[in-house]
């Protein structure tokens, strides 16, 4: 693996505070990176697993090494158990692999590309050539190249929230929502006209990364309000307790 050693330095604790949030950055724009990060991350739990029904098996032998007058009954009682826990755990390290976490699941049966129709595009500033290839190219589903765009010619910095809020979501539809986080945040203290997408967006994304709280807090805000997304916050929730 090519990215063997920082891997390793980051899942055995040995990153301080900066390197470990620079690690995630680039992770999170690195797909090589990522999908060995995910490969070392599986093959860890099963070695642990692994680990668990090594010490077992020792055991069992450990009883038969002391076994008394009547061995062969004896033995009997546990060939059953020993053989139904070696494969209670296989099974579980194959459901751990290939089967994505709650909140993996979640976020991909809620979440959806954010799409602007002309009406909304109309209403915002006139802008220069640059930015109109941007839109179209986020219209077309370009996502990788609009982001480049995006940034290659620092539109965020002088578009209206429109920019922004398809930066965020081509961003999450590129599976880089660790990078989609900081751009929500920033839109969400701002008093804005999609503050409500923002807000289901940034709920999304938290539950993706992993920070069940700020998902939560969020889903219960978006609830009290008579939004478009408030019953899909409601179920979220239920499927969260």
């Amino acid at each position: 693996m090519k990215h063997f050693e920082i891997i390793d330095k980051y899942l055995s604790n040995q990153m301080n505070k900066e390197e470990e949030k620079d690690f995630l950055e680039k992770a999170a724009n690195d797909p090589e990176l990522k999908m060995e990060l995910q490969a070392q991350q599986d093959l860890n739990n099963y070695l642990e697993i692994k680990s668990e029904r090594d010490k077992f098996k020792i055991q069992v032998k450990d009883i038969l090494a002391h076994r008394n007058q009547k061995p062969v009954i004896r033995l009997k009682k546990y060939y059953p158990v020993a053989a139904s826990i070696i494969v209670l755990v296989s099974l579980s390290v194959l459901v751990f692999i290939f089967t994505p976490d709650k909140n993996e699941r979640l976020f991909n049966k809620y979440y959806e590309t954010y799409q602007f129709s002309s009406i909304e595009r109309s209403s915002t500033e006139v802008a220069a050539n640059n930015s109109e290839k941007a839109y179209s190219t986020y219209s077309n589903e370009k996502y990788t190249e609009f982001i480049q765009l995006v940034e290659k010619d620092m539109l965020l910095e002088s578009e209206p929230f429109m920019m922004q809020l398809l930066y965020a979501s081509a961003l999450m539809e590129t599976d880089q929502v660790q990078k989609a986080i900081p751009v929500l945040e920033e839109m969400y203290v701002k008093e804005n006209l999609y503050v409500e997408t923002v807000k289901w967006y940034l709920a999304l994304s938290y539950l993706k990364t992993g920070d069940q709280e700020k998902a939560k807090k969020l889903l219960q805000e978006i609830s009290k309000n008579d939004s478009f997304y408030a019953k899909n916050a409601n179920l979220i929730q239920k499927k969260l307790k």
